[in-house]
């Protein structure tokens, strides 16, 4: 006869877990970044505001900008095309220049206004009335040449007074007796 197998080991105690830590203890931090072999380049400075203003002279600010229109030299309206960029932009007639070459028409616009703030509204709604319009020929402005869309401060010197008069000169005196 064999002898009785062997009876199984005793189970062992579940794993007593660890006791609480004081204060809980926190996740490992990971090593600090190493920083940069040089350190970053300093953002260049912000343009200034305005030129300094020469004596005599007042600030402003120039929108300018191309626009091809689909006409001919020969046609071209400058009284109506100006007429056209005062509507689409709240500059006075006054303020605006233009000259034209041919090219269908190439317009150089430039619009002079008194502030940094002007200009910047001046610019949108130029740029939004050029965006009117599916084609070159029902676009108010004429194909516009937004890349060429630009705002500078300047300096402008009021035309020359005119010299004072002479004061009237002396009536006759009246003949001695």
């Amino acid at each position: 006869p064999l002898p009785p197998p062997p009876s199984p080991p005793p189970p062992s105690p579940p794993p007593t877990p660890p006791p609480p830590s004081f204060p809980p203890s926190r996740p490992p931090r990971s090593p600090p970044l190493k920083p940069p072999a040089s350190p970053p380049a300093a953002p260049p400075p912000p343009p200034p505001v305005r030129p300094p203003v020469s004596p005599g002279a007042v600030a402003a600010w120039v929108v300018r900008m191309h626009a091809l229109v689909p006409t001919d030299i020969g046609s071209f309206q400058p009284d109506e095309y100006k007429a056209s960029l005062s509507k689409a932009t709240h500059v006075p007639v006054e303020r605006i220049k233009i000259g034209a070459r041919a090219a269908s028409v190439l317009v150089d616009i430039s619009l002079t206004v008194p502030s940094r703030d002007d200009a910047a509204s001046a610019a949108a709604l130029l740029k939004a009335a050029c965006e009117v319009g599916d084609d070159d020929a029902t676009a108010p402005l004429g194909n516009c040449l937004l890349e060429t869309l630009t705002s500078t401060a300047v300096s402008l010197y009021p035309p020359p007074s005119a010299p004072p008069s002479a004061p009237p000169s002396a009536p006759p005196s009246p003949p001695s007796a």
